[in-house]
């Protein structure tokens, strides 16, 4: 037992002295680095050793310079995650309008048909009559729960979005107590 004990009483002080070493290292990092002007002293000139080694060191580096968009060529011409290796089809800005499209609702009333649509991104809600048109698509007809509408020769569907009345949470209104005092009635007698 008394070899392990000096052998571990042994280690412990390297490890000390280590330790000691590696502070006194620190320290004397500390002590050497420039610190940086204080903002009521005037700024230091750049005269000693050590100020001239950290102006040398923060010179800009030269600029990089990127090789032209027409290097990545390849890249664009044969995409790497389609499966393919073929790029995309471009599709053309009205079917992507269409694709943007959300019927947000519907008011019909004997003075006014109107739909809400909410297009573009980010999100705009415009109000629609029968006869107008967005992004190339006009509004043919209104329902109650869609509206019909045309591009050229195409005629497309927006459905609008009902829920159903009873998947929505109830909200519990005001109770008696919500308005001040229960009053009891007077007992009989």
């Amino acid at each position: 037992m008394s070899i392990l004990s000096a052998m571990r009483s042994r280690t412990i002080a390297v490890l000390a002295l280590i330790c000691v070493a590696l502070a006194l290292l620190a320290v004397g990092e500390l002590q050497a680095s420039p610190s940086p002007p204080s903002s009521d002293s005037p700024a230091r000139s750049l005269g000693t050793p050590v100020d001239r080694e950290a102006a040398a060191t923060l010179s800009p580096s030269p600029p990089v310079s990127l090789p032209s968009l027409q290097s990545f060529a390849s890249v664009t011409d044969r995409p790497l995650f389609s499966p393919n290796r073929q790029p995309a089809k471009v599709h053309s800005g009205e079917s992507n309008a269409w694709s943007s499209f959300v019927l947000a609702g519907i008011i019909i009333t004997p003075e006014l048909c109107e739909a809400m649509v909410l297009h573009n991104q980010p999100p705009l809600l415009v109000a629609v009559h029968e006869g107008d048109a967005i992004d190339g698509w006009t509004l043919e007809s209104l329902f109650p729960d869609h509206a019909v509408f045309r591009n050229d020769a195409e005629e497309r569907e927006l459905k609008l979005n009902l829920v159903a009345k009873d998947k929505i949470p109830a909200v519990p209104g005001p109770t008696n107590t919500s308005f001040g005092p229960r009053r009891t009635p007077p007992p009989e007698g």
